[in-house]
């Protein structure tokens, strides 16, 4: 919010703005703990939209057990811990969880029929009759 001085200079006022915190514990789930359980609940056969939907539902419901163990869960509390969340997830999952082959390799565990090893096709893949 601007607000005018007595000689009619324009000024902003921060005591109206709200502020985000960013706590550690955000940081690390979002970083440490989102990417191999989002990588668990992701099936490998499924389209890139639906993992990433998945992926933003873990991080929101995350984000809603992170409030609640913190006491009440309110809105702009949420928020926050679900932007940090979610963020830092994505992010960690395409700088390093994906690159390391870490992320892959889990969700091909636990998809069904596996992971084949990279490279290498498996039967019925590929192959035309």
């Amino acid at each position: 919010m601007r607000t005018l001085t007595p000689h009619g200079f324009s000024v902003i006022n921060h005591e109206s703005e709200n502020t985000m915190d960013v706590n550690p514990v955000d940081l690390l789930i979002g970083s440490a703990v989102m990417p191999p359980v989002i990588a668990l609940l992701n099936q490998r056969s499924w389209a890139p939209p639906l993992k990433g939907i998945i992926a933003l539902v873990a991080c929101l419901i995350a984000a809603v057990v992170v409030e609640f163990v913190r006491g009440p869960v309110a809105l702009t509390g949420w928020r926050d811990t679900a932007i940090v969340v979610a963020g830092t997830a994505f992010a960690s999952y395409k700088l390093w969880w994906q690159p390391a082959g870490v992320a892959p390799a889990i969700e091909g565990a636990t998809s069904p029929g596996g992971r084949s090893p990279e490279g290498q096709q498996e039967p019925g893949e590929g192959q035309h009759a």
